[in-house]
Parts: C-alpha cells; sequence; structure tokens
C-alpha cells in the first residue's frame, strides 16, 4: 500500500512510471526543500487524506487554521480539486514557493473562506506567526514533541521550572485552541503584547490558585520587539 503511494503520486506528478519506490526516494532527497514538500503532500491529497498536527505540512499548506477534524476535511476537498482538476504539479509548486497558494485557489474559483486561511498561506512556506506552530505542538499526541524556540520563549514554556509546569501549560493552551470562542491570532497578539493571562481569562474561569501560577508561567519578554511575531519554519 506504501509503495503504491507512492508510485502514484510520483507519476501523477509527471515522474516516471518505470521508477522504483527506492528511486523515487532518492530523488525526492535531491530535489529541493519546497519541491520536496510539494510531492509529500502530494501523498497525500491524491490519496484522500489530509497531514495531521504531527507534520510540517499540517501548518505549511493551512490545516492549521481548522478548528476540528471536519473543517480540515473540508480543506483537504478544496485541495484534491485543486490539484486533481485545476492545475498542474508545477503551478502549485511555483505558487507554494511565491507563498501564492491563496492567490492560486482563488484564480481557480476554490474556498478560501476558512477563517485565517490567508494568514497561513501568504507567508508560507517562509514566515509563519510563532501561535500556528504552537497549535501544532499542543495537538500533538507524541509524547516527544518538544515546542520550537520561539514558541518556547512567547508562549511561556521557558518559564517551567517542572514537568508538571510544562504539562499544565502545554494543557491550558489545547483547551484554548479547542474553544470556539477563542481567536488564533488573538491569542499571538495577546502574547506579543504581554498580556497572555489576560486573554485566556476572558475564554475561560481559572481557579484563584491556577490563575497565580499561570501568572508566572505566562511571563515572556514581549512587549519588546517587532520581527520576532514570525518564525522561520520548522520542519
Amino acid at each position: 500500500m506504501v509503495t503504491s503511494t507512492v508510485t502514484k503520486a510520483w507519476q501523477f506528478t509527471g515522474g516516471a512510471i518505470t521508477d522504483t519506490a527506492e528511486e523515487i526516494e532518492a530523488k525526492l532527497a535531491l530535489m529541493p526543500e519546497y519541491e520536496r514538500d510539494c510531492h509529500l503532500f502530494y501523498r497525500l491529497v491524491i490519496s484522500r487524506w489530509h497531514p495531521g498536527p504531527g507534520l510540517a505540512a499540517w501548518r505549511n499548506f493551512g490545516f492549521c487554521v481548522c478548528f476540528d477534524e471536519e473543517e480540515e476535511m473540508e480543506l483537504g476537498r478544496q485541495y484534491q480539486m485543486l490539484v486533481r482538476r485545476k492545475c498542474t504539479f508545477k503551478e502549485f509548486y511555483a505558487a507554494y514557493e511565491s507563498s501564492t497558494l491563496l492567490a492560486l485557489f482563488e484564480s481557480k474559483g476554490l474556498r478560501t473562506d476558512f477563517r485565517h486561511l490567508d494568514d497561513v498561506l501568504r507567508g508560507s512556506p517562509l514566515r509563519f506567526k510563532s501561535v500556528w506552530s504552537l497549535k501544532s505542538f499542543v495537538l500533538q499526541e507524541e509524547l516527544e514533541a518538544t515546542p520550537t524556540l520561539p514558541v518556547a520563549v512567547d508562549y511561556g514554556f521557558v518559564n517551567c521550572k517542572k514537568p508538571a509546569d510544562f504539562a499544565a501549560l502545554k494543557s491550558l493552551y489545547k483547551k484554548v485552541f479547542q474553544s470556539r470562542q477563542a481567536d488564533p491570532i488573538e491569542l499571538h497578539e495577546a502574547a506579543i503584547g504581554g498580556r497572555l493571562l489576560e486573554y485566556i481569562e476572558t475564554l475561560m474561569k481559572l481557579k484563584q490558585s491556577d490563575s497565580k501560577k499561570f501568572q508566572g508561567l505566562l511571563r515572556n519578554h514581549y512587549p519588546l520587539r517587532t520581527e520576532s511575531e514570525f518564525e522561520q519554519p520548522v520542519c
């Protein structure tokens, strides 16, 4: 099944029908990073799958803006229509590399009305607000997952002195992203404004003891700088 998926996607993007799975992987390893990203994403899309939070593609192709699995599936369907019927692989790769995937969607008459999809796709694959990597991190089930440095600094994980603090902070952010009242961009703005606890307490009521604990954990160095609201992509 895996071999079939690899060869099917490779041929779909213009690869030689005679290439074996091993030859395909060797060729992908020599490709520019962003072209390889697109090839690997095509494997998912043409198989009617979509990436999860543990894959860089979940953020890079905008699935991080979806509230739930249903929205992710709908965005996946839009990508399926785009790559199967509306554009060539070269067009898709060029749009991804130049951060114009949103414009490609719009030019083909496909849905782009997912909240904040424009924020991600107009920066991807070069620049992302750190909140999207935060969301990817806290929604991962893998125990060994760790936050990127911008996430750790901006959202308080560097303040955690013990595993229990780290787990509590991760759980808190997970609740934020699972709340329909929450807005990731507002959370981001709260972070760079040094108002994380204030914003989170507009979404949920915390026990007095928890509020005091999180007051310390949610401290960051903002507002001090202007450039670091974005982070470089981390695979």
